[in-house]
């Protein structure tokens, strides 16, 4: 069966094609996001292989070089379809403002309270103490960019019910936080980790 494009087996998906929005749409293309954000049907995403895995989801960066870690093995996180635009914006920045990136590490700690921290870092110039003040700014960027990327990032976690917070040193590299509870405010289990 079908839902929104994504192939569902099992009440989890599997992602059939992802699409790079194009350049002329970009805004049109956030702005959808936006209003739409947490609005699809929610279900634990596997991270490892729906999200991260290359073949889907890579290949939208055609021609990447940088080394892709993913450490997010037995870990599944109940969200919607925009999950993969989360990791499509925090590749697309790497790849734009990272410089000297050469690698890529998305892992994640059980946290206090149940809760789990789920890590997104490189290892490029990253972020001065002056920008991370004003990352998740709507309009905010430091190449010219829309500045919606990061700034949707945040709302999604709004809708989610996450946090996210920029947690690298200047110069070691980009290192994005997002904490998620254990259950969500319906008290459904916002991931599960298994071994």
């Amino acid at each position: 069966m079908n839902v929104n494009g994504n192939k569902q087996f099992n009440g989890r998906f599997s992602i059939s094609s992802l699409q790079k929005p194009n350049s002329k749409g970009y805004q049109i293309y956030f702005g959808m996001l936006l209003s739409g954000a947490g609005g699809g049907i929610r279900t634990h995403e596997c991270l490892s292989q729906r999200i991260l895995s290359p073949p889907p989801y890579l290949r939208l960066f055609s021609g990447l070089t940088i080394k892709v870690i993913n450490d997010c093995h037995g870990l599944t996180v109940l969200a919607d379809s925009f999950l993969r635009q989360l990791f499509y914006n925090f590749v697309d920045n790497t790849i734009k403002y990272g410089k000297k990136t050469t690698a890529i590490r998305v892992y994640y700690k059980k946290a206090e309270a149940g809760e789990l921290r789920l890590i997104y870092e490189d290892d490029g110039v990253g972020i001065s103490a002056e920008n991370k003040l004003k990352l998740f700014k709507e309009g905010f960027s430091t190449g010219g960019s829309t500045g919606f990327g990061l700034f949707l990032i945040r709302k999604m976690m709004d809708v989610y019910g996450w946090q996210i917070q920029e947690t690298g040193e200047p110069g070691e590299g980009a290192k994005f936080t997002i904490t998620i509870p254990k259950l969500n405010k319906n008290g459904k289990e916002n991931f599960q980790i298994t071994r």
